[in-house]
């Protein structure tokens, strides 16, 4: 469990249990969500296979939004590396303490790669800020396993998800069309 606290106010990740299948179909099913992530089964499905990093997001006690990361597989990191590594910005690796050019960027494929996904799923709760809270939650996770990249999926289209991508610090990467940032 996760807890985000906000003043008085509090989010909290929580494993996704079957019981929340019918909300989460719901929400799937909505215009707001369905219209970015498609048909429900292939989600629910994943939500499944990854209990472990797949969750419901609780905003003051109310089940509001879901979010998730998944690891690429080491297998898949070459091509992975060789789209990203070259669209790296320099000012971007310059910020970053242990690379200092973008030669030296390519020293981070040695960092596994998460993929997140997030939404809020009740409408009464869309821009609140929750999803930013989402992500930074999302981040706490994974502290502890050192350096590592995370991927976001979010269509340019999806005006509003591209932009709380680049404000937490994530950066678009055209040739495989996600968004990426680096946590070292």
């Amino acid at each position: 469990m996760n807890i985000v606290n906000k003043g008085r106010k509090y989010m909290k990740l929580v494993s996704i249990q079957s019981s929340d299948r019918e909300l989460l179909e719901q929400w799937f099913d909505s215009e707001h969500i369905y219209r970015w992530f498609g048909d429900s089964e292939y989600w629910l499905t994943e939500f499944e296979y990854e209990p472990s990093s797949s969750f419901m997001v609780y905003y003051e006690g109310e089940r509001v939004g879901f979010c998730r990361y998944t690891k690429q597989m080491p297998s898949e990191y070459e091509t992975f590396f060789s789209q990203i590594s070259e669209q790296i910005p320099v000012e971007y690796s310059r910020t970053l303490d242990n690379f200092k050019t973008s030669d030296e960027v390519n020293l981070l494929s040695d960092f596994p790669v998460y993929f997140i996904d997030y939404a809020i799923g009740n409408t009464d709760f869309i821009g609140k800020g929750l999803a930013k809270k989402m992500i930074q939650a999302l981040c706490e996770k994974l502290e502890h396993k050192g350096g590592f990249i995370l991927a976001g999926t979010s269509s340019l289209k999806n005006t509003p998800s591209s932009h709380l991508l680049k404000s937490q610090g994530f950066y678009y990467v055209e040739s495989c069309s996600l968004f990426i940032k680096v946590c070292v």
